[in-house]
């Protein structure tokens, strides 16, 4: 009796499962950018808003809501700075290090912490896609060398550009 009552379960699982995806959305394809590899540390920016493209393609596919596409993006035009910017130009690492802590805050105001989406997950996720090769790893290693014993602070109120 108790292995009908598995196999039962299983297939009403089964049933369920397939069944999935057969409403009015089941034609949406969902893909996922394919990364910059170039030896180059900016990559490609051709709109100029100051993040590279294949990252821009991966923000608009992960992030629907238009505020949390906008926080991203603020994020990883943050990301970006840290590898260009002068490691040597104190005055504009602490101005990059003051965007980054207005870029968290504006990611950890628009994702819920208990949502779906952590916040936390899309400052690490851009984090990891922006310095995807060596060079971009290293430029991001020699920005955190240079701003380290650095201190900030949270800004006040909506840091969101």
């Amino acid at each position: 009796m108790q292995k009908w009552k598995n196999q039962l379960i299983f297939l009403g699982c089964v049933l369920v499962i397939t069944g999935c995806g057969k409403g009015n959305n089941s034609n949406i394809e969902v893909s996922i950018p394919k990364l910059d590899r170039t030896n180059s540390i900016a990559g490609i920016d051709a709109d100029n808003n100051g993040v590279r493209d294949d990252i821009d393609a991966y923000i608009n596919t992960q992030y629907l809501v238009a505020s949390q596409k906008n926080a991203a993006l603020q994020m990883a035009r943050v990301i970006q700075k840290e590898l260009l910017v002068s490691k040597t130009d104190e005055a504009a690492i602490k101005l990059v290090l003051l965007a980054q802590s207005r870029a968290i805050k504006c990611v950890y105001l628009k994702f819920d912490r208990n949502g779906l989406i952590k916040p936390a997950a899309v400052v690490g996720n851009i984090e990891y896609l922006t310095s995807n090769t060596k060079e971009r790893k290293l430029a991001y290693l020699a920005f955190s060398k240079a701003a380290d014993g650095t201190t900030s602070s949270i800004p006040d109120g909506d840091t969101c550009d």
